[in-house]
């Protein structure tokens, strides 16, 4: 009798999760839908999945019970209050490995997870483009359920914090604090609030200048290195790279030579991952065979040593300008409209600078 009872719940919950699917299959796609049940396989038996549909965010829990063999998924409607300028709630799966082949990567990554833990507040310190939005969304992924919020302070008006709806928010992003003039006490006690409520709390600056301001508030300082003090997993970028442009553009080169990997360990990377990937892109468009040929990365190099050195500071003023116009055009993938605009002149000024 008990075993009847059991086949018939397992029976009435595989038909309303058949009924849930076909509801919602204007909303989903099937591959999210898989995403989701992978990632229930792989923990054994529950995954969280956050998406945006229209104006609100669909939070959908997934348990598996080994005992009975069947999945049960649960949805949650929040309301998109969170669509505010400057704000950005993650909801899309890291696609990207992380890369940690080197002792110091690992250890920062070890230290990170364990403030993470016990809900200390991070400060994330790293040049441009070591990787310091990639690492927290990653320990947000890897530790917790819930909501991942990015506020970003370029674009968001800081009198607005308290409008924020927190309920479901399990970790906040703070970047460009360097924008906020005034109202110091009004982010001090917003970010004090968030660890009441048991929320993760990373704040990214590119130097601790930028955060003088608020060092009363967080003293979990944690910086990245550049590129070119982790030399040890430029090879894993490179493959990763590689494999990923082959995927999306449909590039041949899928190997290197020891030469040229060297080659490309010798490099300065003033924006660091940033760079590498540009140049790898250059490089696996360039190619034409799997392996790709020293000759190649060579030309690649060549071309694009300008676009790689960092300010120097030397020379006359205008040298010195002419040298952040190209940095900010290789920034915007040499977009001049795009440039220029940043730059705050129009492109025919533009072009006659370049031109000097």
């Amino acid at each position: 009798m008990r075993l009847a009872s059991l086949f018939l719940l397992k029976l009435e919950l595989q038909r309303y999760v058949l009924f849930l699917f076909k509801t919602l299959y204007f909303y989903f796609a099937l591959n999210k839908m898989y995403i989701l049940n992978t990632d229930i396989n792989l923990n054994n038996e529950k995954a969280t999945k956050n998406y945006v549909v229209e104006d609100c965010i669909i939070e959908i829990k997934g348990h598996y019970s080994p005992t009975f063999s069947y999945k049960i998924y649960i949805f949650n409607k929040h309301d998109q209050l969170l669509n505010q300028e400057g704000l950005k709630v993650h909801t899309e799966n890291l696609y990207a490995p992380l890369i940690a082949n080197s002792d110091r990567i690992q250890f920062i990554l070890q230290q990170i997870k364990t403030l993470y833990q016990i809900n200390e507040p991070i400060l994330l310190i790293g040049e441009k483009g070591t990787g310091k939005d990639f690492i927290s969304t990653y320990i947000h992924d890897q530790c917790n359920e819930g909501l991942l919020l990015t506020i970003n302070f370029e674009k968001y008006n800081i009198n607005q914090l308290d409008k924020i709806p927190l309920n479901s928010v399990r970790t906040i992003k703070f970047q460009n604090l360097s924008r906020i003039k005034d109202n110091h006490d009004k982010l001090s006690a917003f970010i004090e609030m968030c660890l009441n409520l048991k929320i993760h709390v990373f704040v990214l600056l590119e130097n601790i200048i930028q955060f003088e301001p608020f060092t009363s508030k967080i003293s979990n300082i944690v910086e990245l290195p550049p590129l070119n003090e982790r030399k040890e997993d430029i090879e894993g970028f490179v493959q990763y790279f590689l494999s990923s442009f082959h995927e999306k553009y449909g590039t041949v080169a899928v190997k290197i030579k020891d030469e040229s990997l060297s080659l490309l360990k010798e490099t300065t990377y003033p924006f660091n991952i940033d760079d590498l990937r540009f140049v790898m892109k250059q490089i696996a468009l360039k190619e034409n065979y799997i392996v790709i040929q020293h000759e190649t990365v060579e030309n690649v190099l060549n071309v694009e040593k300008l676009a790689l050195k960092a300010l120097s500071f030397k020379g006359t003023l205008k040298d010195i300008e002419k040298e952040i116009i190209e940095l900010v055009l290789k920034e915007e993938n040499f977009n001049q409209s795009k440039t220029a605009e940043r730059l705050g002149i129009n492109r025919a000024t533009l072009w006659r600078k370049l031109k000097e």
